[in-house]
């Protein structure tokens, strides 16, 4: 019987969890919370200037893509952003935020605003692979996500700048249009070498351009698997990433490899998550076993910045139970032949997840 045929050993979801010690927390501040499609996102309270209704809202004269409209102020007319265009999902506003930002003033049409009080979340931590959020919290309700501040003040430069003719006018702008890249792409590490005998796990998903490979990953790179949960969605920007879910306290982000563009299409959702030290996660369709690595080429084709290396590997059966939880080997039942691999690179997919085109 082969592990997608029978359920996992399942340990209790505390095994699975970072430690307190473990969550890299911002400074403490109050955050704002409003939600688009019921989803919350988070803003230091520090920047509200005021709330008011929608219908204070002007529209332009011409529809411009992420905009909302105006709105007037005494000392002139405030910017006001569509928050469901630039995010990718919510609806109608019900009210407008008016921020204080380095370059100005300006207003955010929000679909709800949830808490006016400042929120004191202590357990905030950092996040990759969302553009323009620096940071998320995890709850037994909710993932909630916090916008950068120098995110929404790029938007607003971009969405107000000049025209050529020296005009003042709207300027179509878009969510991945304020995005800074954490990493300078000459950051970028080599790709880790790999030693023959290194065990990696081997996925159930195949490389795209060559259906006899099975993804892999370096045993060592891998903290948990678990059963692949709901996610929620986040804003356009980082390929691959194709929502958020919860690791305890901390909110990280989840790639499909088939968003990534490294494996072919699987019928049905992904059944497991395998939780990686770099603090996302990958979903996969199931799980084959831990075996070897005996044999190493160079990586080759489309994405292979992503990779590691190519080879072969040799260990126990497909069929070996591997527990949800803190990885653990359960069985040793039996070898299997040499089986092709592309091993998936964990530092370059951090990368990647910065920001950083891995291409240059």
């Amino acid at each position: 019987m082969s592990l997608a045929e029978q359920p996992p050993v399942l340990r209790p979801a505390a095994t699975i969890a970072p430690r307190t010690s473990e969550l890299p927390a911002l400074s403490v501040e109050g955050y704002l919370r409003f939600s688009q499609a019921g989803w919350s996102y988070l803003l230091p309270a520090r920047l509200l200037i005021a709330v008011i209704g929608a219908e204070h809202l002007r529209p332009l004269a011409r529809p411009v893509q992420g905009w909302a409209g105006t709105v007037s102020m005494r000392g002139g007319v405030l910017p006001v952003l569509d928050t469901a265009e630039l995010l990718g999902h919510g609806g109608t506003p019900g009210a407008l935020m008016l921020l204080r930002l380095p370059s100005g003033p300006l207003g955010l049409a929000v679909e709800r605003l949830d808490a006016l009080d400042p929120l004191p979340y202590t357990g905030i931590g950092t996040i990759i692979g969302a553009v323009g959020i620096e940071a998320g919290l995890a709850t037994a309700s909710d993932v909630s996500l916090a916008i950068s501040e120098r995110h929404l003040d790029r938007l607003r430069q971009r969405a107000t700048a000049d025209q050529m003719s020296g005009r003042r006018e709207p300027r179509p702008v878009t969510w991945g249009e304020g995005a800074i890249t954490s990493l300078a792409s000459t950051e970028a590490e080599p790709v880790e070498s790999l030693r023959i005998g290194e065990p990696l796990i081997v996925l159930a998903d195949r490389l795209l351009e060559d259906a006899r490979r099975s993804l892999a990953l370096p045993l060592s790179s891998v903290r948990a698997v678990a059963r692949a949960a709901a996610t929620r969605p986040g804003p356009p920007g980082i390929t691959g990433v194709v929502g958020f879910g919860a690791w305890g306290q901390r909110a990280i982000p989840c790639v499909s490899p088939q968003a990534l563009g490294v494996a072919r299409e699987v019928r049905g959702d992904a059944r497991y998550a395998v939780v990686l030290s770099n603090s996302s996660v990958l979903l996969v369709s199931g799980v084959r076993g831990v075996q070897g690595l005996t044999h190493i080429d160079a990586p080759t084709g489309p994405h292979s910045e992503l990779f590691r290396a190519f080879g072969d590997t040799h260990g126990r059966r497909a069929g070996e139970r591997i527990g949800v939880g803190e990885i653990e080997v359960l069985s040793e039942t039996g070898t299997s032949g040499p089986t092709p691999v592309a091993v998936l690179s964990p530092a370059r997919l951090t990368q990647h997840l910065h920001g950083v085109d891995l291409t240059r």
